[in-house]
């Protein structure tokens, strides 16, 4: 199989993950409720009632936390475009994507 069909494929299963993770995230269900137990839910109750002041607003722990959850889905489109784009990319000018598939490749690995 040729190198852009498998940045292609990865494109593709990127893409799947990060809709799986925005619905996911959406909907609440990883972050949402307890499924552990009382000791989860007292986490989560705590997280929801502690607010502090940030730039003039107040925030929680729990606003952070959906926050990031929020940023990752943006990460995680951002990587399946990148993909994508190498693919066509490296068709064209194999050795100008090298460079840049290698250093995605790190930094997904140093991600995962």
């Amino acid at each position: 199989m040729k190198h852009w069909i498998w940045l292609r494929v990865a494109s593709v299963l990127q893409a799947v993950g990060t809709v799986l993770h925005t619905m996911a995230t959406a909907s609440g269900t990883p972050s949402g409720s307890a499924t552990a137990g009382s000791q989860e839910q007292a986490v989560l109750d705590a997280m929801r009632s502690f607010h502090f002041d940030m730039m003039g607003s107040s925030r929680s722990v729990w606003d952070f936390y959906r926050g990031y959850e929020f940023s990752i889905t943006v990460v995680f489109a951002a990587l399946a475009v990148l993909m994508w784009q190498l693919g066509s990319l490296s068709r064209a000018e194999p050795r100008k994507a090298l460079p840049l598939v290698v250093t995605l490749l790190v930094g997904i690995i140093l991600l995962a």
